[in-house]
């Protein structure tokens, strides 16, 4: 039996039509499920009220880490632990903004808190910490720019916005997971993923919106002003702060070598309208 945390999120909607024909699924998310039937049991549950006991054997956590923390007291017959972090604490740390800062401490508690939980209570943990994650419903960096430009037809950027990156589907994620559940001695520690294409931040957002079929035009801006125009009008823009601004030259890569060799991970090119031919998540 699998307990999957954050069904309804970004991976969810794409790992359990790839688990459930596979086995018993126990779906926990604070919203319905956004289909009936599927063939798993679905339970609306906000685990800000606490953890949902089950006796699944596998808990696969794709929401809030701390979740996942919560719920290792209330499974008697866990025998491993699949949960989903984040590449941001290698690149966000010394963010000068405080929230982000918060963000990521908190991020880093969690993951020590459910590896020492695993370490005591002798269960398997794989933790994965993908870069960008795109694909999925919920996604914002991505869409935020490309629907500024197809509003208003021009999208400023810091400099040359030269900073590499290769974003992550969700579904290759998703097949990952379903994967590795399928997999005897699954590995364990900490894997970095990255996407199989590399682009800058400005390549990306430009080929996101060619595939929405808008024509992207960008207004090269010095960093520092762009980065204080966006804190000075901070309800007109949409979430971001001068520290994503920044981070638009900055290449937000992960060597995810190991993941490739340990886990078969096998990612697509960047691919914002779906999956091309003979690509996946794991080999």
């Amino acid at each position: 039996m699998n307990l999957l945390l954050g069904a309804s999120g970004q991976v969810g909607g794409f790992l359990l039509p790839l688990i459930t024909a596979a086995g018993g699924v126990i779906a926990v998310s604070r919203r319905p499920p956004p289909s009936p039937g599927g063939g798993a049991l679905w339970i609306k549950h906000d685990l800000e009220r606490g953890p949902w006991p089950s006796d699944a054997g596998t808990l696969i956590s794709l929401g809030p880490l701390p979740y996942a923390v919560a719920a290792l007291g209330a499974l008697p017959r866990l025998e491993r632990v699949i949960a989903l972090s984040s590449a941001s604490v290698l690149f966000k740390s010394a963010s000068p903004v405080a929230a982000e800062r918060q963000m990521i401490g908190r991020l880093l508690a969690a993951e020590a808190a459910l590896g020492a939980h695993c370490r005591d209570a002798g269960v398997p943990l794989l933790l994965l910490r993908p870069a960008l994650i795109y694909g999925g419903p919920g996604e914002a960096s991505i869409s935020r720019a490309v629907e500024w430009l197809g509003r208003y037809r021009v999208l400023p950027i810091a400099g040359r916005a030269a900073g590499r990156r290769h974003p992550v589907h969700a579904a290759d994620l998703a097949a990952l997971i379903a994967a590795l559940i399928n997999r005897p001695g699954m590995p364990e520690g900490i894997y970095a993923l990255g996407g199989g294409e590399v682009l800058t931040f400005r390549e990306m957002i430009a080929k996101a919106a060619r595939a929405r079929g808008i024509r992207p035009r960008f207004l090269p801006l010095p960093a520092g002003l762009l980065a204080g125009l966006v804190t000075l009008a901070a309800s007109y823009a949409g979430g971001v702060n001068g520290a994503m601004v920044r981070r638009q030259n900055a290449d937000l890569l992960v060597d995810d070598r190991p993941a490739r060799r340990d886990l078969g991970w096998n990612p697509r090119p960047f691919s914002p309208l779906g999956t091309p031919s003979g690509t996946g998540g794991a080999a």
